[in-house]
């Protein structure tokens, strides 16, 4: 089959899940399109047989987001070819890509090709700079096999570990940032929230739908976002950093 267009879909507020999924896509072919479903609105899609997708969320919890899970609920397939790929931090991506592969099943995608990739964690400092560069050439290496596997007319699904009924998990960490007295109110973080959980009348604000993704503290050009103040968290960071300090490869099913 010939590629037409191939497109990204991706949830992804540090852009880590975001980096390796546009990586893979690269080794594909057709025009490349991204689609963010990061923040909301989103528009709602539906691709045909010529296109390929590839679909790129983190994991949190073992899971894929529950936030994440409803936004993908936007996109069918008509038997369209996809990769479906899971981004996490270095511990264990558990029942995520089994979860994600029920989900676009159900939405009309063929899931022809998986993968497993470790990004630096939001939290601590564990495998800072992942995905790094030799990540990211894998990667592309990995999208050029499953090319070849596309134009060879060959859409069998791809066989992925998981177990079902899936493990607890999804919904975000308790940790919340707070804010400085370098915050200037420009209302970056209110506009790239995932869950509009900032107050727009007030940074300092969040309420419970917070995921603790951390992307108000990534993203802040003032540092005004930040977790120096939780000494819970510090702990935590800590001991999960030393924890995690062993390097883990991607994986990749073809």
């Amino acid at each position: 089959m010939k590629i037409d267009k191939t497109y990204v879909i991706y949830f992804s507020p540090t852009e880590t899940s975001k980096k390796s999924a546009v990586s893979i896509a690269r080794g594909l072919e057709g025009t490349l399109n991204e689609i963010d479903i990061t923040s909301m609105p989103i528009e709602a899609k539906q691709f045909n047989r010529h296109d390929v997708v590839v679909f790129g969320m983190p994991v949190y919890g073992g899971r894929i987001p529950v936030e994440a899970v409803k936004r993908l609920k936007s996109f069918t397939g008509d038997h369209t070819p996809c990769i479906i790929t899971v981004t996490y931090g270095n511990r264990h991506y558990d029942d995520a890509l089994l979860e994600l592969f029920n989900i676009v099943e159900g939405q009309g995608f063929i899931p022809i090709a998986a993968a497993t990739l470790v990004g630096q964690h939001t939290y601590g400092n564990i495998q800072v700079g992942r995905p790094d560069h030799d990540d990211m050439y894998r990667d592309e290496l990995f999208g050029s096999l499953v090319r070849l596997k596309i134009n060879k007319d060959n859409f069998s699904f791809v066989s992925i570990p998981g177990h079902y009924p899936y493990r607890e998990g999804g919904n975000g960490g308790k940790f919340r940032p707070s804010t400085n007295e370098n915050c200037t109110q420009c209302g970056l973080c209110v506009k790239k929230c995932p869950m509009q959980a900032i107050d727009p009348k007030d940074c300092k604000t969040i309420n419970d739908q917070c995921l603790s993704c951390f992307r108000c503290i990534r993203i802040c050009p003032m540092q005004a976002k930040t977790m120096d103040h939780d000494q819970n968290y510090q702990q935590f960071a800590k001991e999960f950093t030393e924890k995690l300090s062993k390097r883990k490869e991607n994986e990749y099913f073809v």
